[in-house]
């Protein structure tokens, strides 16, 4: 029996002002105020931040623009959540009386214009909802999802900003966008970039004049609420092919993706240090259900032969190696892929490295959006990461490496496990992504938030020394980055936006902010404004 659906409702008499007319205006059935569902959505990856005051769950844009319009006559602060899997307080509010707005209801694609090379899409749309849709006609964006995008969507990662399906040759998310609605916080709509002509004008091109895109683009949903997206399309490369190395240090595998990047041989790199590896490693058993779905995605995206290579090498051969990358390569034809991969071997030929199986990479590239239970490792996790240009890659690096080596006697007492995993984007910068894993219970919200049942999650004691030292080392992390003048992803409440900023850039970001969100209600606390 489902408890959420057993537990009485709320006594109708006593329901806040706010929230009876927000169900007037949506229905009772797209406002939540059970508090098994107002705790589920006070949780993101990491932690458990306030009860919010009702969840409403929009199924259109007037929906939004209504529900915006009550909260700020309220008084009512508002949160947007797209995908769930944030881990920086992003739409975790600290006080009561908020409203969390659940926006994966607004999932529509809106038109896909192949002709003209775009698409409109719903906020909540998922990336893999779009690719399907996108699949027939050979087309994608060029930038074209997160790892976990069966789960996240659209608009999160555009207000979050998000990295891997093509970063390496087109960058982040948000760099991939033509333009955007956003319901500001009086529920006034606005359109920006291509979405800022008039109303029957084609969304094909951005850069009309001075635009306002970037402003709502990685805001955290500071500044509004988005509602659609236009993204450009590319041809999807027919041809294919994934490569893993090995290195010893570090210092070799960041200069080999470095030069892989700025001559844009690759779609995609994954680096992995021997910790990271270690994590991957100790994840729970993988059913024969899904061992055998592996195989059947690698067999058909790159033929049973490969497909049977997989099988045999296993993922094993990463204990025995120092540093791993692992990268997709992608080209029109097939002599053009085979002059690619020549390229590539050489470049990692040349600084040291050694071919070893691709199993991690294949399986990955075979299905883009795995179930978001692949991705929760057997303990409670929590990443924190830097974009420096390549030229102090190694540096950011080693400052990690000797964060994680001060704390050393800490973490082999508390049983604190690290690891750093690396991405290359665009031409010119890496993203450095250390991570700390602890033995602890998972939240609440994880069973459902990762789409597994509560029995199939370890159950260790309460470990809150062991988090308490994660905390403090992320800390550490967060200011070493800040200290190289590293960009971040995904900044929500807990990366330094505003000391990373100089003065008068924070200055006209605020008058910005106080011109569209006047009382200060959307999103409070996100990026560094004052709640």
């Amino acid at each position: 029996m489902d408890l959420a659906m057993a537990e009485p409702l709320a006594d109708l008499s006593a329901t806040p002002p706010l929230v009876a007319a927000l169900t007037q205006a949506i229905g009772a059935d797209h406002v939540q105020t059970r508090e098994s569902e107002r705790r589920f959505f006070s949780q993101d990856v990491f932690r458990t931040g306030a009860l919010p005051l009702a969840v409403v769950q929009p199924q259109t844009v007037e929906d939004v623009q209504a529900c915006a319009a009550l909260c700020q006559a309220a008084g009512a602060p508002m949160i947007p959540r797209g995908g769930g899997l944030s881990y920086t307080d992003g739409y975790l509010y600290p006080d009561d009386g908020a409203v969390l707005f659940d926006l994966r209801c607004l999932n529509r694609i809106v038109k896909i214009a192949a002709a003209d090379m775009y698409v409109t899409v719903e906020a909540g749309c998922t990336w893999e909802a779009l690719d399907q849709a996108l699949e027939p006609l050979g087309l994608r964006p060029p930038y074209w999802g997160p790892v976990s995008g069966l789960q996240a969507t659209v608009g999160g990662a555009l207000s979050q900003n998000s990295v891997f399906w093509g970063a390496v040759r087109h960058g982040v998310a948000a760099a991939n966008v033509l333009g955007l609605d956003v319901v500001l916080a009086d529920g006034t709509l606005l359109g920006v970039g291509a979405h800022g002509g008039q109303d029957d004008a084609p969304r094909f091109f951005r850069h009309h004049g001075p635009e306002l895109t970037g402003l709502f683009s990685g805001d955290c949903g500071a500044l509004g609420l988005k509602v659609r997206a236009t993204l450009p399309l590319v041809r999807r490369p027919p041809c294919k092919a994934t490569l893993s190395f090995a290195y010893e240090t570090p210092e070799a595998m960041l200069a080999a993706i470095a030069e892989v990047g700025r001559r844009q041989l690759v779609s995609e790199a994954a680096m992995f240090d021997g910790g990271q590896q270690r994590a991957r490693l100790s994840t729970p058993p993988m059913p024969f259900s899904r061992m055998f779905q592996a195989f059947v995605d690698v067999a058909k995206a790159d033929g049973p032969i490969a497909a049977l290579r997989m099988a045999r090498h296993g993922r094993r051969f990463l204990e025995e190696v120092n540093y791993s990358l692992n990268m997709v390569l992608e080209a029109p034809s097939r002599a053009e892929l085979k002059r690619h991969l020549h390229e590539v071997e050489k470049i990692m030929d040349a600084h040291g490295g050694w071919s070893v199986a691709p199993t991690l990479i294949q399986v990955l590239a075979a299905r883009p959006f795995p179930p978001p239970a692949s991705t929760l490792s057997a303990s409670r996790f929590l990443p924190v990461h830097g974009i420096v240009p390549h030229s102090l890659a190694v540096r950011a690096y080693r400052g990690v490496q000797e964060i994680f080596a001060r704390h050393a006697g800490e973490t082999e007492r508390l049983g604190v496990r690290s690891g750093i995993f690396s991405t290359a984007l665009g031409a010119g910068s890496v993203l450095i992504e250390p991570n700390c894993h602890w033995d602890a219970p998972f939240l609440e919200s994880h069973p459902r938030l990762f789409d597994v049942g509560p029995d199939d999650l370890p159950t260790p004691s309460a470990n809150p020394e062991a988090e308490s030292l994660v905390v403090t080392i992320c800390a550490e992390l967060r200011e070493l980055f800040l200290e190289l003048g590293a960009a971040h992803l995904q900044l929500g409440r807990t990366y330094p936006f505003k000391p990373s900023r100089n003065p008068e850039n924070w200055s006209l970001l605020s008058q910005f902010k106080s011109l569209v969100d006047p009382k200060g209600l959307m999103n409070p606390g996100a990026l560094g404004f004052d709640p």
